[in-house]
């Protein structure tokens, strides 16, 4: 969840650059972000192991 703080950023209210977790950690916006990265951790996670797999 680390790489999450450093590619979400905001351009409201002079936030350019700030991570939406800085910005807002409990909002809408932040908890979205939170969801979609576990969601594409989870298809990573399960690509890997498909790769496996198919090796053996």
């Amino acid at each position: 969840m680390a790489n999450c703080k450093v590619i979400a950023v905001t351009n409201q209210k002079g936030g350019v650059g700030k991570s939406i977790f800085a910005h807002d950690k409990n909002g809408k916006v932040a908890a979205a972000y939170r969801s979609l990265t576990k969601e594409v951790l989870e298809l990573e996670r399960k690509t890997e192991r498909f790769r496996d797999d198919a090796a053996r």
